[in-house]
């Protein structure tokens, strides 16, 4: 048996080499999702129901003002940015497998597989919010809470790509060699990670960004 380890760093693949006879592979994946709209948190989550390893981290920046219109401005000033456009929230997810192979008279074939998951949430914390007057407050709180909740589901898709991920290499059935094994697992991941990237495309746009969702502050 050998572990055979494929590396996809923002879908693009790179082989890395042999070590005594035994080909490693891992893979990483990261997409960054934001919507539209003080320290770092870290929460490992555990297990999903099929072993997928989730860790979640909470990043915010800080911003000030004592008005919707200055706390807007010191989002698009301090908030994360995709080229030159600011968002208010930031999701980034990064999916990690590894794969055991084993060679038998059927070929090459997938003994057992393993997928992590790390998911990167970035928010604005707003320092002034205490001091801040109650409406100003309760329209703040009910931004935040429905910012994270946009933010988490860009979470739920990377979630969905390294459950598939894992299920899809255990079942990907025995090749005639190993180096054709190792370009259909990549095929398979590659895949998966094509598709749910454009959910998240497609839940940006159903959700407006998270405006259908209640990410609005006005």
């Amino acid at each position: 048996m050998a572990s055979l380890i494929a590396t996809l760093l923002v879908q693009e693949w790179t082989d890395w080499g042999e070590t005594m006879g035994s080909r490693r592979c891992f893979a990483l994946v990261s997409i960054a999702l934001v919507a539209c709209t003080v320290p770092v948190a870290k929460a490992p989550v555990g297990k999903e129901p099929d072993d997928i390893r989730v860790t979640e981290t909470f990043e915010y920046y800080e911003i000030g003002g004592r008005s919707v219109p200055s706390l807007w401005q010191n989002i698009s000033l301090r908030g994360p940015r995709t080229g030159e456009t600011p968002w208010a929230g930031h999701a980034k997810w990064d999916v990690r497998w590894t794969y055991d192979w084993r060679t038998s008279q059927t070929g090459c074939h997938v003994e057992d597989a393993d997928a992590k998951l790390s998911i990167t949430y970035t928010l604005p914390h707003w320092s002034g919010r205490n001091d801040a007057d109650i409406e100003l407050r309760d329209k703040w709180d009910r931004f935040s809470i429905a910012l994270r909740v946009h933010e988490e589901g860009h979470g739920a898709n990377g979630r969905r790509a390294a459950e598939r991920i894992k299920s899809g290499l255990r079942v990907l059935g025995a090749k005639p060699t190993c180096e054709e094994l190792a370009r259909a697992a990549e095929d398979l991941a590659k895949g998966i990670i094509d598709e749910e990237a454009e959910n998240d495309r497609t839940y940006d746009q159903a959700t407006v960004h998270g405006l259908k969702q209640g990410v609005v502050l006005r």
